[in-house]
């Protein structure tokens, strides 16, 4: 028996494999016997799988390639598609993206039709069947739901900033909008109606309704900082 006893972690998973049994031998080193969620079988040496660099009995690397594999074979104008359908993925189920707090990080997912085996191809029937045409954009109708066929559209790039859970919106005169929205229905400059907001923390009443002033308005009309 070595000095290092690994028992602990016979029922604990790493990766995709659940270890059973742990193997001491001498001259070959401690292996772990796993059984791996495709229900494969394999003896692998316990460093690697402590360390994370076996997560699988092989299928992870399979489906990698596969993956790979049907990339490849897209058309010139599906890949656009398809980086959309890996985002929403990656957001959604790598806590290592830099917009998991937004999407999986508060219980947004994707639905199981849009994953697995299928999930790109499913996607993108749905997606032609509803409109996709280069450059439209995918949105979810309610912000907080789920990526699934019942709670998605396609909508111009220029709309998307106003349906997001972080756009601010604001009420005047009985109307609730976005500051970008009420910048152009009132022709009054956006930059300088978010400067008002943001900066000088006035109502959104004056912010649209007072004229232009030096003291307080440093930007002019093309949006840039006036020079002191």
């Amino acid at each position: 028996m070595p000095n290092i006893n690994f028992d602990y972690m016979i029922g604990q998973k790493y990766g995709r494999l659940t270890v059973e049994k742990i193997i001491y031998q001498k001259g070959r080193g401690t292996q772990v016997d796993c059984i791996c969620e495709c229900g494969n079988r394999k003896q692998i040496r316990i460093c690697d799988v402590r360390k994370g660099h076996t997560q699988s009995c092989g299928c992870l690397r399979n489906e990698k390639v596969a993956k790979v594999n049907y990339k490849k074979g897209l058309a010139a104008d599906d890949y656009r598609l398809y980086g959309i359908w890996s985002k929403v993925l990656y957001r959604c189920n790598n806590p290592k993206d830099k917009h998991y707090h937004y999407y999986g990080g508060r219980g947004i997912k994707v639905c199981d039709e849009w994953q697995g085996e299928n999930g790109a191809e499913n996607f993108f029937k749905w997606a032609y069947s509803h409109g996709y045409v280069e450059p439209l954009t995918l949105e979810r109708i309610d912000v907080n739901g789920n990526y699934c066929p019942e709670n998605c559209k396609w909508i111009p790039i220029s709309e998307q900033p106003n349906n997001t859970r972080r756009t601010n919106h604001y009420t005047y005169k009985g109307e609730t909008l976005t500051l970008n929205e009420f910048a152009k229905k009132y022709n009054v400059n956006v930059v300088m109606l978010r400067s008002r907001v943001y900066k000088l923390k006035w109502d959104i009443d004056r912010a649209i309704e007072e004229p232009r002033h030096e003291r307080f308005d440093t930007y002019n009309e093309s949006g840039r900082k006036k020079r002191r």
